[in-house]
């Protein structure tokens, strides 16, 4: 829940930042003048209201178990890493993942470190390009509003055709749908299960050290 009341002028703000200039929490946070916790909890609470929120600070924080979904900053993240690698997460969302660009920094490894079934990092900054690796079609509307918005981005995008988890058949999908929205796709299918194959590592050192 929202540690703080908005007034009608701070939430139409936080509104037209969150759909017309598409921020993130934090950064509507700062911008308004609120705590990021209560951007994050007004989010939750007004796109899925059923949702439990655990808001995990504080001294005397803790985990909730019958929590939907709990919110952190990266400090606790970096903190209590080994408290929260002891479940496993459904899924890890890394707002304003720029903080974690540094791969050597502590909470760069605190981030990884935490056993989840998928991982979404969100930018507030324009990527040069994206990397899906193993992924999944989920939830087609989102995939394609969102596409249409990287028209021309490289992507690099790879799948195990023997996949037990994710089947290859949606990694096609979802291929089949970021061409047709557009974004300029280098597809690399392997004969192996779920994993990180060694031609996917050779074709994203190349995506890295190329030019746009």
């Amino acid at each position: 829940m929202p540690a703080e009341r908005l007034s009608m002028r701070k939430l139409r703000e936080f509104l037209r930042l969150h759909f017309e200039n598409k921020l993130s929490a934090r950064a509507i946070a700062r911008s308004i003048g609120i705590s990021a916790s209560t951007a994050q909890g007004y989010v939750l609470k007004r796109f899925r209201p059923s949702y439990r929120v655990c808001a995990y600070r504080g001294p005397s924080r803790s985990l909730d178990d019958a929590a939907d979904v709990t919110v952190t900053s990266y400090a606790l993240l970096r903190l209590d890493q080994e408290e929260l690698k002891k479940r496993e997460w459904a899924a890890l969302v890394l707002d304003e993942a720029q903080a974690i660009k540094n791969p050597d920094s502590q909470v760069a490894s605190a981030a990884f470190s935490i056993p989840a079934k998928f991982r979404v990092a969100l930018l507030e900054e324009s990527p040069k390009a994206l990397v899906i690796m193993s992924g999944t079609f989920l939830i087609e509307p989102v995939w394609r509003s969102t596409a249409k918005m990287r028209a021309g981005l490289r992507l690099l995008q790879s799948h195990g055709t023997q996949d037990p988890l994710l089947a290859f058949t949606e990694a096609e999908a979802l291929r089949d749908l970021l061409l047709e929205e557009g974004l300029k796709v280098g597809f690399v299918p392997f004969q192996a299960a779920h994993t990180i194959a060694p031609v996917v590592l050779h074709r994203l050192g190349a995506l890295l050290t190329s030019q746009p």
